[in-house]
């Protein structure tokens, strides 16, 4: 085996290592993967394959710093308990009371002030429960509040009328 094979560069120890090129450099950068430093522009790592596949194995306990969390992830609220669904989904009920038992998908749009096709999405994808009734898809008022206590609570941006039905329960009055 030649030299050549025995040493990887950071864009293939990335790929090893199934992680981005930047967190790769971190890693080289901060000694999680052993290398030796050129300090060139290119090519400034020289590695070897072995360190690359022995960290490999505990990159899951690496703690990453908070550059490397996705957005998404930072932002995400958590779960509601059973006790605030149950008081959400009573509250979302009388909020709705007004509106027919079993709305279309247009009705749940304008409802949400989401556009026809993401609630549609948000159905194949299996978040809000439908059903269909002469040739229409159809969603009732409790599926559409269960969805809005589950995966529409977690939703990071919401539309301005989801985000206000959300700020009625949530948020008291102003005194």
């Amino acid at each position: 085996m030649s030299t050549k094979s025995k040493t990887v560069t950071a864009e293939e120890a990335a790929k090893l290592l199934h992680i981005s090129k930047r967190k790769c450099a971190w890693m080289l950068q901060n000694g999680l993967i052993p290398c030796i430093d050129t300090g060139k522009q290119t090519r400034r790592y020289t590695i070897l394959r072995k360190d690359v596949l022995r960290c490999a194995r505990t990159i899951d306990s690496i703690e990453f710093p908070q550059i490397f969390t996705s957005v998404k992830e930072s932002r995400k609220k958590p779960n509601l308990s059973v006790e605030q669904c149950e008081a959400y989904t009573s509250h979302l009920l009388t909020k709705w009371r007004t509106k027919p038992n079993v709305l279309t998908v247009r009705a749940v749009s304008d409802l949400l002030d989401y556009h026809h096709e993401t609630v549609g999405r948000w159905i194949a994808q299996g978040h809000l429960r439908a059903t269909t009734a002469h040739s229409e898809t159809v969603i009732a008022q409790p599926w559409l509040a269960d969805f809005c206590c589950h995966y529409g609570y977690r939703i990071v941006k919401k539309s301005e009328k989801h985000r206000k039905l959300e700020e009625s329960f949530f948020k008291p009055p102003k005194e």
